[in-house]
């Protein structure tokens, strides 16, 4: 279990948000989870609402719908997938919706092989609200079936509210938000059954 914080600009945020991942070597699959949860406080219980587009019904299962640019301008979950040379990364994201996107760079921010995407699919989606304080994304990726033990898997999200967004990873470094900068997280290796 990963535990995402947000960026120190956002201040104290009313909100706690981990992260889980299971990888099915046999399957090439990989089960992800983002759980974000309202602090005890009772007058922050309605925060939720107010997080675009978390408006779901409960066990609500989103089938994988298009692949959308652009997705980070709204709430949007993330995973940064780097290979054991830490120079090679996949960017996946969820919207919570059910639309996706995929990126690969061969270095920061500069564009990688567009073949490598093809082992980088979207199975499923599913998003519920276990009750009026928390809410639950789960997604399901086909991954390359050799992926190796040592990639480096880096998750983050933004999320939306009327003040804007949001910035969470399990680390910052000084300055603006980058996930994009592995500063700005802490190594989680990719490691599942075998």
């Amino acid at each position: 279990m990963i535990y995402l914080v947000p960026h120190s600009s956002h201040g104290h945020m009313p909100l706690s948000i981990h992260f889980e991942m299971k990888i099915d070597r046999v399957c090439a699959e990989m089960m992800v989870q983002w759980h974000v949860i309202c602090l005890h406080s009772e007058h922050h219980k309605s925060y939720l609402s107010k997080l675009k587009p978390l408006h779901i019904q409960y066990n609500q299962l989103v089938r994988t719908q298009t692949r959308k640019e652009q997705l980070w301008q709204d709430t949007c979950f993330e995973m940064f997938i780097f290979d054991n040379t830490g120079d090679n990364y996949v960017e996946l994201h969820n919207d919570g919706k059910g639309n996706w996107n995929h990126l690969s760079f061969s270095g920061y921010r500069t564009p990688g092989k567009q073949s490598v995407l093809k082992n980088f699919l979207p199975l499923e989606t599913k998003a519920y609200h276990t009750n009026q304080t928390s809410y639950t994304l789960q997604a399901r990726w086909q991954v390359p079936q050799q992926m190796h033990i040592s990639s480096q898997l880096k998750p983050a999200c933004i999320l939306y509210t009327a003040e804007g967004p949001s910035y969470w990873s399990n680390r910052h470094a000084p300055g603006r938000p980058d996930f994009h900068r592995q500063d700005h997280h802490m190594n989680s290796s990719l490691r599942g059954p075998t």
